[in-house]
């Protein structure tokens, strides 16, 4: 789930919080309805009405977590379709496990973007355990715009 789906579900807790408390326990329901209704409008004005593409620093957070993860399905979601013409999800699920455990990424840092138009390309560095080892690895993840929203374009082990 990406930080965007949790802000909106996180949202949406709070104001069902709201209109349940709103509801329940109080002599006077129709002044606390009222107020729940206030809180409820409150905060559904101040969500915005639509919602932005994400940017290439949020599509990478979800790929490199997903790769974490092992979660191919998810990393195939983030993939353009040049990039899904040259690789199936069980060749980069086959591929992440042959490392996995052997070599894990524990943090990142983007240390560059390039954008050009609907291409972009970022630099990052990903810093693994390697057999018990600290080392920094430097990657360029290449992005292509596609129908408005951020895609990679090609699949690549963080290692």
């Amino acid at each position: 789930m990406s930080i965007r789906q949790l802000s909106v579900l996180a949202i949406l807790l709070c104001v069902s919080a709201a209109f349940i408390s709103g509801c329940t326990g109080s002599s006077s329901g129709v002044e606390k309805t009222q107020s729940s209704n206030d809180a409820v409008t409150s905060v559904l004005t101040t969500v915005p009405t639509t919602v932005s593409p994400p940017t290439i620093e949020e599509v990478f957070s979800d790929y490199y977590y997903s790769y974490l993860l092992l979660n191919e399905d998810a990393i195939w979601d983030l993939l353009s379709t040049n990039a899904k013409s040259k690789e199936s999800k069980d060749s980069i699920y086959n591929k992440m496990y042959a490392v996995y455990g052997q070599i894990v990424p524990y943090d990142y840092e983007i240390t560059n973007i390039d954008e050009n138009g609907n291409k972009a390309t970022i630099d990052v560095d990903i810093k693994c355990r390697i057999q018990g080892y600290k080392v920094t690895h430097s990657h360029e993840i290449l992005f292509v715009s596609e129908n408005g929203s951020w895609k990679i374009d090609e699949f690549s082990l963080l290692t």
